[in-house]
């Protein structure tokens, strides 16, 4: 059995995927990823409309193994919404993945950002996944037996010299560090680290420089349980710091939590405290200050989900997420059904 993790959101390993998978012995690859999602959110009373998000990606791509160590990956990013004319989203995908020791792998180019993250909603939406799955930039991503490194840049806006606009750019990096591991436990420490930038010199704009940063760490454990009930309990808590722009209020978050599995199913349940927070790319209902109604919230998480591996990769899952807001006695709620594949054939 593998771990299940809090560092990652409710059921993030049912949406897992990535366009840079390895080619294993193959020189030539035909890489296919996609997926079918129906995604409807129900919130009442609060800063945050609710709206069903339901449609299809999917992403075939060709990667050719230069060596053990280098590869290079040309594709495209197809979006299309139930409802709509024609595609929301269409574009190339192109990449150079370079692996200079086991551990370690650098890309430059297309990779696929959402779930493959591992953050918490606090700091990255889920929806994110479906709106916008694909960055442009550099992946790097190390790990072994003590720590798991990934770091990433996303080039959001390029501009040229006397474009009227600021160029814009969002920074991540999530840490974690194994302080105990054992055949039944594991304990963690994560960092989680997200900017978003807006800038530069060679543009006529005169908006000032803008940086907004969020910063998380805390404590994470996980146990396998011999149960006839459980097969798995983890339990996190954490801190959240937000550095906004000088004309709106820095904030804070905390965040304590757990969840249980078994087989197919998985229940969590949270508490979230919030003052003055919001994050770059976060849940928006979990935001508080600034230009939100409320300066502080409270709020309940429960989740709770069946999920399946039909491949290694390839996944179903039907998911349900609640939080009651204590501050307004509001219980917001979203829920999906979700199908997820990506698989490889050789093309040698």
């Amino acid at each position: 059995m593998k771990w299940t993790t809090l560092f990652s959101q409710f059921h993030s390993e049912y949406f897992n995927t990535s366009i840079e998978k390895s080619v294993d012995s193959e020189k030539l690859m035909l890489n296919l990823n996609a997926a079918g999602f129906f995604h409807n959110n129900e919130f009442f009373g609060t800063d945050v409309e609710g709206y069903t998000l339901t449609g299809n990606y999917i992403q075939p791509s060709l990667i050719y193994s230069i060596s053990d160590d280098l590869r290079i990956g040309a594709g495209a990013h197809l979006l299309r919404y139930n409802g709509e004319e024609g595609f929301n989203e269409k574009f190339p995908m192109l990449s150079i993945m370079y692996k200079p020791m086991e551990n370690l792998e650098i890309l430059l180019g297309s990779y696929n950002g959402g779930d493959n993250f591992l953050l918490p909603e606090a700091l990255y939406a889920r929806e994110l996944n479906f709106t916008k799955l694909v960055n442009n930039g550099a992946n790097i991503r190390f790990n072994n037996e003590n720590i798991y490194v990934q770091t990433w840049l996303d080039w959001e806006k390029f501009i040229e010299f006397g474009d009227p606009f600021r160029e814009e750019f969002s920074f991540g990096t999530h840490v974690s560090y194994n302080l105990l591991k054992k055949e039944s436990y594991e304990l963690r420490i994560p960092l989680y680290f997200i900017a978003n930038h807006k800038g530069g010199q060679i543009n006529f704009n005169n908006q000032p420089v803008e940086t907004i940063a969020d910063f998380s760490t805390g404590i994470e454990y996980s146990r396998k349980s011999d149960m006839t009930i459980l097969d798995s309990l983890n339990f996190a808590s954490l801190i959240f710091l937000e550095k906004d722009i000088e004309s709106q209020e820095s904030g804070a978050a905390f965040y304590l939590g757990t969840e249980v599995s078994k087989s197919i199913l998985a229940t969590s349940i949270g508490y979230f405290h919030a003052k003055n927070w919001e994050s770059v790319h976060g849940n928006p209902l979990m935001f508080a200050g600034d230009f939100n109604s409320e300066d502080t919230k409270n709020m309940i998480l429960f989740k709770a989900g069946i999920g399946k591996k039909i491949t290694e990769k390839s996944a179903f899952s039907l998911r349900f997420e609640g939080y009651y807001d204590i501050g307004i006695n509001k219980f917001q709620y979203s829920y999906g059904l979700y199908l997820v594949v990506n698989e490889g054939i050789g093309l040698n």
